[in-house]
Formats: C-alpha cells, structure tokens, sequence
C-alpha cells in the first residue's frame, strides 16, 4: 500500500469533524509547507489569498511560536487584523489548532466549524489524525515521484476542488 492511498482515508475522517473545512500545512521548512491540504471554501479561500491574511493570521502565528493545542476563540485577543472576525463572515465561526513538532518537522492544523467548538473527544481525534498525517508524509521525500505527485495532486484537488 502506498503513502498517498493511506493518507486519503485519514483526510475523509477529518471531514465530519470539521464541517466549515480544515487547512493542514505539512512538514514546514521556514514558512513554507511540503504539502498542503485545504478543504475551506472557495470564497474564504479567496478572500484569504487576495488579502493576504497569512501574514496577520493569529492561528498560523500560533502554530508557529507553540505545540499543543488551541481554539479560535482563544486566539482573539491577538487578532489585531480582525481575521478570525473575516473567517466567521464566511462560516468559519469555531476552531481548533493544533501543532505538532516530531521527528525536527513542524505540521499546523487548522480545523473549522460553523456552529460550536470541538469537543474535548473531538480535539483528541484531530490531534491523532493530524499525527498519522504527518507520519505518513514525513519521509515524502523518500517516496517514489508517483506517489510525490499523487500527494500533491490530492492536495490541489482538496484545495481547489
């Protein structure tokens, strides 16, 4: 079996536990991620680009500077571009993030909901799903270039529909 149809079954278990979509930036060298998968909606996704909110991003700034987890709401106070506010116009209202560093790589999950927060069972399940998603990917540069590829075509595809 190889990586890219392991991972994809673990990406469909996120889907219920995130129904306002999730964005998972894998394997972080500097700013930029080995791989990326996003399932937000366009529009959000859009608005996000053209605006460049990545810079001022309270969640990814957090996934930067800690491991463990956080929620959206506790991030708040640190949104001085009002992004979370922007996320919840477009139905991101909740979240959860979390990072991880193992094995020297660092791996952000950003997992939205429109109408609560995780759960504490929920929160344990994103944590132990983004672990094996990072796991699986970690030796991406070990794999064949058919499954680099087909890594970073399912990853365009969750993105960009």
């Amino acid at each position: 079996m190889t990586e890219r149809s392991e991972i994809s079954p673990i990406l469909e278990e996120l889907n219920p536990l995130c129904p306002a979509g999730y964005a998972l930036a894998l394997h972080i060298t500097f700013t930029t991620p080995n791989f990326l998968f996003q399932t937000y909606s366009g529009d959000w996704t859009e608005h996000y680009t053209q605006n460049g909110l990545v810079l001022f991003d309270p969640v990814v700034r957090w996934g930067f500077e800690n491991t463990g987890v956080s929620t959206w709401g506790a991030l708040a106070g640190n949104d001085s571009h009002d992004v979370l506010k922007s996320a919840a116009d477009f139905g991101l209202k909740f979240g959860t993030v979390i990072a991880i560093v193992e094995e020297d790589s660092r791996t952000i999950g950003g997992f939205a909901r429109p109408d609560r927060d995780h759960t504490e069972e929920e929160i344990e399940k994103l944590t132990s799903l983004l672990k094996k998603i990072h796991h699986h990917t970690i030796a991406s540069k070990d794999l064949s270039e058919e499954d680099q590829a087909a890594l970073k075509r399912l990853s365009v595809s969750l993105t960009h529909g």
